[in-house]
């Protein structure tokens, strides 16, 4: 009888890589729906939802939404760079604009954008 292959467990660099790409593309997904290119056929996920809604992200959240780790929130946080973020009582929120404003300073042009631009 042949010998079944044991799955090699995932390292955290592509446990890591994983939930990036995972977060990357429930972001398109969602950004199409919301721009109207796909119809969902069931309800998105609550939670998911709910979270469009908000003004105000925990760390958590922002992971979810944006694919930014808390590690990497964190670390930015400790050396005072990154999005502006709020300290009400013990809790660490992210406004939702801030973080989209931060993003944006480091949009990166493609060849292909710049082709786009210049007129014909």
């Amino acid at each position: 009888m042949g010998q079944s292959k044991k799955e090699k467990p995932l390292s955290l660099i592509d446990q890591g890589f994983q939930n990036i790409v995972q977060h990357a593309v429930q972001n398109v997904f969602h950004e199409l729906l919301k721009e109207g290119f796909l119809v969902a056929t069931k309800p998105m996920k609550k939670e998911f939802s709910e979270l469009e809604k908000r003004k105000y992200l925990r760390g958590d959240e922002v992971a979810k939404i944006y694919g930014i780790s808390s590690s990497t929130l964190l670390s930015w946080r400790k050396k005072s760079c990154g999005p502006k973020y709020y300290t009400p009582g013990r809790a660490i929120l992210y406004k939702r604009e801030d973080l989209e404003s931060y993003l944006a300073r480091y949009e990166v042009l493609t060849l292909e954008d710049d082709r786009q631009a210049r007129p014909q």
